[in-house]
């Protein structure tokens, strides 16, 4: 009897459809920036990413048509600072794009099932997800140019 190891599938690489105005957002990115593995079924990488895609558009709506207006033809093209190969316009979406979506993943990976110390291990990711939202918030903020909020006691 021959021992054959059981190695892991690399799951497809898919790009989600994002529109020509916005940066390509693929789930082999995702996965790599957010230590998402194989465990994890494909399909559900692509359905959180497209729900992520979906809120951060729609909260970057308003601000892209104003882009658009002026003249820009994509998100790489509205004057921000350049790290790499990608502007830090494109790198905080792809951030709020990616936090939205690894939320989404924790919030829906909890099973019913789970036992008290599998329970106990789920309660604490749900500061996890909370912190991933947090995430995608300030990147969103960031992108608008609203770094902070500013409180005033009265």
């Amino acid at each position: 009897m021959a021992f054959i190891p059981n190695t892991p599938q690399v799951p497809e690489n898919v790009t989600i459809p994002n529109g020509a105005w916005w940066p390509v957002i693929t789930t082999a990115a995702f996965r790599s920036a957010y230590r998402v593995g194989a465990h994890i079924d494909n399909a559900q990488v692509i359905e959180a990413l497209q729900l992520a895609v979906m809120d951060v558009n729609g909260q970057l709506a308003a601000w892209q048509a104003v882009q658009a207006e002026a003249g820009h033809t994509g998100l790489g093209s509205v004057p921000s600072e350049t790290y790499g190969a990608d502007s830090a316009h494109v790198l905080r979406y792809r951030a709020a794009v990616h936090a939205g979506a690894k939320a989404r993943l924790i919030d829906t990976r909890r099973d019913t099932d789970t036992t008290g110390d599998g329970h106990d291990r789920a309660d604490a990711l749900e500061n996890t997800a909370d912190d991933y939202r947090a995430e995608s918030t300030q990147a969103i903020r960031s992108l608008l140019g609203q770094t902070g909020a500013t409180v005033e006691l009265i």
